[in-house]
């Protein structure tokens, strides 16, 4: 069965929704909360590769600017 495009769009926004709900809160739990800037740097991300990047940095960085900064 072929997935039409809109519902690959779908999934893929779903996928990036998720992503950012949980670099958020485990970015909280590791760095405290985010200040506005780091907030909506990762809000307004939204390249899934980018956030599964900054997802597995999570641990190997001491910051959200750290993290925000990882490539």
């Amino acid at each position: 069965m072929q997935e039409s495009d809109t519902y690959l769009y779908i999934q893929d926004e779903g996928r990036i929704a998720e992503a950012k709900k949980f670099i958020l809160m485990l970015g909280k739990k590791r760095f405290g909360p985010p200040n506005e800037s780091a907030q909506a740097s990762l809000i307004a991300e939204s390249n899934l590769e980018r956030l599964e990047q900054l997802w597995e940095n999570l641990l190997d960085v001491s910051t959200w600017e750290e993290l925000l900064a990882t490539h």
